[in-house]
């Protein structure tokens, strides 16, 4: 996968977007950057990183599937942070997959995932999955929640580059298998849900509510 690397931009995904347009780059690449001035998270939160501290980065693929089937991106992307974090842990078992596109290590969320699809004749013909990964950093603005990095996990300061490594090799992996059996990512997304079948705060339709979440199904829609 080619490696766009920027020292600095507003956000990593428009960056992506950008390049698209230009046509400067061909699928698949990825655009990491040291230094992301206005990343966004879900909604309209932000994703707030130090610079050269943590992994900001958008992975660009082309993945012709069926628009129906944006959820397997979505599992795919998670897997590949999953796997990635729990190479860098003793104890793996407390990574877990927040649904929908968060990944925490126990009860704090390591990273996140920003999902921009380009849709026609409803195919999805590009895909711009934005990463956010804590790695070094260990202090946070007082207003996110419940944040945590590997070296908050570990006591140790991590290679940044080492972790960006895995995290590229993890998501090309991943890519490959999901577009010959995309239910295998759904799958693996499923058995590293976080709660599962446990009662837990979710926001819905913009409303908090106390549910247990049973499963996940193929269009990424929580079952309870």
């Amino acid at each position: 996968m080619n490696l766009i690397h920027v020292e600095s931009t507003d956000s990593t995904n428009l960056e992506a977007e950008r390049i698209l347009l230009s046509n400067k780059a061909d699928t698949p690449f990825v655009v990491l950057t040291d230094e992301q001035l206005n990343g966004r998270g879900q909604g309209n939160h932000k994703w707030l990183s130090e610079k050269g501290l943590n992994i900001t980065c958008s992975f660009v693929v082309s993945p012709l599937i069926d628009s129906v089937h944006q959820f397997y991106l979505t599992a795919m992307a998670s897997v590949s942070i999953l796997e990635t974090v729990s190479s860098f842990l003793p104890d793996s078992s407390t990574v877990k997959i927040k649904w929908t596109n968060d990944v925490y290590v126990g009860n704090n969320k390591i990273a996140g995932i920003l999902i921009s699809n380009k849709i026609l004749n409803n195919k999805i013909i590009s895909s711009i999955i934005g990463i956010g990964l804590n790695v070094n950093q260990t202090i946070f603005p007082e207003d996110v929640p419940n944040p945590t990095s590997l070296q908050l996990e570990t006591n140790q300061e991590m290679n940044v580059k080492s972790v960006f490594s895995t995290l590229c090799n993890r998501f090309e992996a991943n890519y490959a298998i999901m577009l010959r059996n995309p239910k295998k990512m759904a799958e693996e997304y499923r058995a590293n849900l976080f709660m599962l079948n446990k009662p837990y705060k979710y926001t819905i339709n913009g409303k908090e509510e106390i549910r247990a979440i049973r499963d996940v199904n193929d269009f990424g829609e929580m079952i309870w």
